[in-house]
C-alpha cells in the first residue's frame, strides 16, 4: 500500500529516506493506490514520514555505546527502539552516525553473539559490525580523525557522556543497566549511515491518503469526504503514521479495514442510530 519501491515518489515526497539500503516490503508498494485517490482529488498526508529502522540491539553490548552523528552532536538514548533511533538519526544527523564503544563493550558483544538470542540475519550483522564495519583506535582523538570529525567534536561528546555516567544521571535518560562509561582503549565506531550496506537500513513509507475518521472515507483538500472511496492500511494516515512499532502495520490494517467494511456495510451507521434512539 506505501510506495518505497516508487523512486520517483520517494524523490518528490521523502528524499531524506531515499538513501536507506534497503527497502522493505513488496514490489507492489509503488504508491497505486495513493495516486488513485489523488487522481479524483484526495489529499494526502505524511508523505514525508518513513519508519527507518537502525537497531544496535542485539547485542546488548553495544548499547552501552554512543551514537555520534557526523555533525559531532550525540544522537539520543541509545536504548531507543530501531524506529525511534532511525527517525533521529534522519532527521538530526542527515542519515550519517557513528556508533562509539570501548574494548569493555565490543568483547562483551563479541561473547554475546554466542549466548543471545537472535535470528540469522542478526548473527551476520552482528558479526560484520564487531569484526568489519568499524574503525578501530587507541584514543578517541584518533577515532576522531578517522572518522572525518572536525578536531575536538567526538573528545567532547565522550567526555560530556562520561562525566553523565560517572555522575549517574545521563543527560537523554540511558538506564542504569546500560550506563558504562567509553574509556578503555581501543576504541571502535561503527559505521551507522544509513546507505551503509553492511549495517543495512530498513525502510518503508507510513503516510498515504487523508481519511474521515471511523469510516476510512478519503477527504478532499477542503477536508471534505469523497462519497464511495475508501482507504486503509499503508495507502492511509492512520494508526502508525507518526510513530511506527513493529507488528503495528498490522493493527492498522485491521482496525482501519474494519472501519471501512462497516462503514460501506452501513452497520456503523445503523448501530450509530439505535443507540441514539435507545
Amino acid at each position: 500500500g506505501g510506495f518505497v519501491f516508487n523512486r520517483a515518489m520517494m524523490r518528490r515526497y521523502a528524499p531524506d529516506y531515499v538513501p536507506c539500503s534497503m527497502r522493505l516490503g513488496q514490489p507492489g508498494d509503488i504508491g497505486d493506490g495513493i495516486r488513485l485517490g489523488q487522481s479524483v482529488g484526495g489529499q494526502v498526508g505524511n508523505m514525508d514520514r518513513c519508519c527507518t529502522f537502525i537497531f544496535i540491539n542485539p547485542p546488548s553490548a553495544w548499547v552501552r555505546g554512543v551514537i555520534v552523528g557526523r555533525n559531532g552532536q550525540r544522537i539520543c538514548n541509545e536504548e531507543y527502539y530501531g524506529s525511534t533511533i532511525g527517525v533521529h538519526m534522519v532527521e538530526k544527523a542527515g542519515g550519517k552516525a557513528v556508533l562509539v564503544l570501548d574494548e569493555d563493550a565490543m568483547s562483551e558483544a563479541r561473547k554475546q553473539m554466542r549466548t543471545e538470542y537472535m535470528g540469522g540475519f542478526q548473527k551476520y550483522a552482528g558479526y560484520l559490525n564487531n569484526h568489519i564495519n568499524r574503525k578501530k583506535a587507541w584514543t578517541i582523538e584518533e577515532l576522531e580523525e578517522k572518522c572525518g570529525f572536525a578536531p575536538g567534536q567526538l573528545v567532547s561528546v565522550i567526555d560530556t557522556y562520561n562525566a553523565g555516567v560517572h555522575a549517574g544521571k545521563d543527560e537523554w535518560g540511558k538506564n542504569e543497566k546500560y550506563l558504562y562509561p567509553v574509556e578503555k582503549a581501543p576504541f571502535y565506531a561503527i559505521n551507522l549511515d544509513v546507505d551503509e550496506r553492511t549495517f543495512m537500513t530498513p525502510h518503508f513509507t507510513i503516510g498515504g491518503l487523508r481519511v474521515e475518521d471511523l469510516t476510512q472515507r478519503v477527504l478532499r483538500e477542503d477536508g471534505t469526504p469523497i462519497e464511495g472511496l475508501y482507504a486503509a492500511g499503508r495507502t492511509a494516515v492512520g494508526v502508525s503514521s507518526h510513530s511506527y512499532v513493529s507488528g503495528l502495520s498490522v493493527a492498522d490494517c485491521i482496525f482501519s479495514g474494519r472501519n471501512a467494511g462497516r462503514s460501506i456495510s452501513g452497520t456503523g451507521a445503523r448501530q450509530k442510530a439505535a443507540g441514539a434512539a435507545a
